[in-house]
């Protein structure tokens, strides 16, 4: 769906995902960059919230207010994702859960991204310590499916059929 301008990647249809009912929706917005820029400015979006239209819908948000983008990396299809300690901040288990879910299927939309690392203030993480929650290899948003979805790999809900 990208397409070139100039030196920049045009990148038509992005996704930033967000919380509805325990379910992951999205937005599509237009990113201009080049490679980890565009998708550090998706991601930037996707940190700084819900729209007011979004927010009226119902969209949450698991991400937590404040956190803010250190770096964005893309090596051999995997992105390694450097965000601000606030990103491991409250929310229990699944609204940490939900967060990485949120983070690692707005990057892996990306046709060349084939899965996410995280790191915190400049150090990768393996365990969020405070729940837990091993993340020592990358991880895709299929990895997600159970917190986010319909089941088929797709995390958007189920269109109503069936």
């Amino acid at each position: 769906m990208g397409g070139r301008y100039g030196s920049y990647i045009v990148f038509g249809g992005c996704s930033l995902f967000f919380i509805f009912s325990s379910l992951i929706l999205l937005r599509t917005i237009w990113a201009i960059g080049n490679g980890a820029e565009a998708y550090a400015a998706v991601l930037e979006e996707l940190l700084a919230g819900r729209t007011g239209a979004e927010r009226r819908r119902g969209l949450g948000t698991e991400v937590p207010e404040g956190t803010r983008l250190r770096g964005l990396t893309i090596t051999d299809s995997i992105a390694v994702v450097d965000l601000s300690n606030e990103f491991e901040s409250g929310g229990g288990t699944l609204g940490l859960t939900l967060r990485l879910a949120q983070v690692a299927c707005t990057l892996d939309a990306f046709p060349t991204v084939d899965g996410v690392r995280f790191a915190l203030d400049g150090e990768v993480v393996e365990v969020f310590s405070g729940d837990g929650l091993i993340v020592d290899e990358p991880v895709a948003c299929d990895d997600y499916t159970r917190v986010s979805g319909n089941g088929t790999g797709d995390p958007r809900p189920d269109s109503g059929q069936g």
